[in-house]
């Protein structure tokens, strides 16, 4: 296993898309013999996001970080979280990404217009 990630490791760092969102990943959940590394996680999205801007594992990541604040960032945007969930959202299977995309919408809602969004009004 530690192969396999010095391998993946340095194709990341080589710029693969595929293995900067798998890090992405990996160290966002502590996943696969990657401990637990958020700013770590966040980098490695935002380079595959940036490498590809429509590679959904990272806008998920990224729209998380705004979707709830977290340490690293100094406040959450809804306009991000928004962006980065509908990017997810593509190919949707489970209806889970248009369930955050949804409520990314309704904050940004309430964000640029108040309390005064429900029902659509």
């Amino acid at each position: 296993q530690e192969k396999a990630k010095e391998l993946l490791l340095k194709a990341a760092n080589l710029g693969f898309i595929s293995a900067n969102s798998s890090l992405a990943g990996y160290y966002f959940f502590g996943a696969n013999g990657f401990e637990m590394n958020i700013e770590e996680a966040y980098i490695r999205a935002s380079v595959a996001f940036a490498l590809h801007n429509t590679n959904e594992e990272a806008a998920r990541i990224l729209g998380s970080f705004h979707f709830e604040k977290h340490q690293i960032l100094a406040e959450p945007s809804s306009y991000l979280a928004c962006y980065y969930t509908n990017i997810w959202t593509k190919d949707d299977r489970d209806g889970m990404a248009s369930f955050f995309y949804s409520t990314a919408l309704l904050r940004l809602a309430e964000h640029l217009h108040g309390a005064n969004t429900g029902n659509g009004f």
